[in-house]
């Protein structure tokens, strides 16, 4: 299946994602890191599930949470790729809010 292309507009961006819902993966093609984010809308995780490694090779076989993968600027959960920054750099926490719904 082919990933979803998502391109923000000026400004300030909130990409939303109930990330146990979605069967697609998706690139954001202009994340802009301290200024746009991602909004998980899921009240099964909360800000301490997000664990930030270096690379995608560093998750190994832990499936049960999900991560953020810093060099490739990935996002992954259970081991499946959710979100693909296309290179966006120095990605933190910060860039992360937790709203359930």
């Amino acid at each position: 299946m082919n990933p979803d292309i998502i391109t923000g507009g000026a400004g300030r961006d909130r990409y939303v994602t109930d990330i146990l819902q979605n069967a697609t993966s998706a690139i954001i093609t202009d994340f802009r890191a301290g200024q746009d984010k991602i909004v998980v809308t899921n009240d099964d995780f909360q800000p301490e599930d997000l664990v930030f490694v270096e690379r995608a090779a560093d998750i190994g076989n832990d499936f049960s949470t999900f991560y953020f993968a810093r060099q490739e600027a990935e996002l992954y959960l259970r081991g499946n790729l959710l979100i693909d920054l296309d290179g966006a750099a120095r990605i933190g926490a910060r860039d992360f809010l937790f709203d359930p719904e």
